[in-house]
């Protein structure tokens, strides 16, 4: 498994310590040489903005400029705004890109275990990837009829939400990477 590859999507808006800890387990769980961290302009299946891209960018390379195994990957122009961001684009963009020895992991939380039958191409999809589900149980990757593999680990009470719920207070200097909360001091994100 020593060509293995781990995709980790998500909006990360921010970056916080629990996508670090989370890709650091994965990686050693199913022993991958790097993790993709792939942030997306907007998740389709969710309302809420996210700040602009370039910002999350810039926070994703600064929270892992420390780590030789986590990458950051743009899949899509930073720009292009009018075509939403599907997994199954993010996943036929990178086999164009990359020369995959094997079908990646797509690293993903239980709570998107739901969302599955809502995914664009699904289908598609899962001949392309091999699931990595994160769950704090379980019994939570019991109810994933989709094959996959299961990581428990422990619960870590850290959301992007709360972050920028509770920007002026102190919670986010104990869950983001220094640089990552000064960038955002810096830039005022999250006002």
């Amino acid at each position: 498994m020593a060509d293995s590859i781990i995709l980790f999507g998500g909006t990360f808006n921010p970056i916080h310590v629990a996508h670090v800890t989370i890709a650091s387990r994965a990686r050693s769980f199913v022993a991958a040489k790097e993790v993709l961290f792939m942030p997306t302009r907007q998740n389709p299946l969710k309302d809420s903005l996210a700040i602009p891209l370039h910002h999350r960018v810039t926070m994703l390379k600064i929270a892992t400029e420390h780590l030789p195994w986590a990458k950051v990957v743009l899949t899509t122009k930073q720009d292009d705004t009018a075509t939403p961001d599907y997994t199954i684009t993010t996943v036929e963009n990178l086999y164009k890109e990359r020369n995959f020895t094997e079908p990646p992991y797509l690293l993903i939380g239980e709570d998107l275990i739901a969302t599955l039958p809502n995914w664009h191409r699904l289908d598609d999809l899962l001949q392309m990837v091999r699931l990595l589900i994160v769950s704090r149980s379980d019994q939570a990757c019991i109810a994933c009829s989709y094959p996959h593999t299961a990581l428990v680990i422990p619960h870590l009470d850290i959301a992007s939400t709360t972050i920028r719920l509770n920007i002026d207070s102190a919670y986010q200097e104990q869950h983001l990477h220094p640089k990552v909360w000064e960038y955002i001091k810096r830039e005022r994100l999250y006002c």
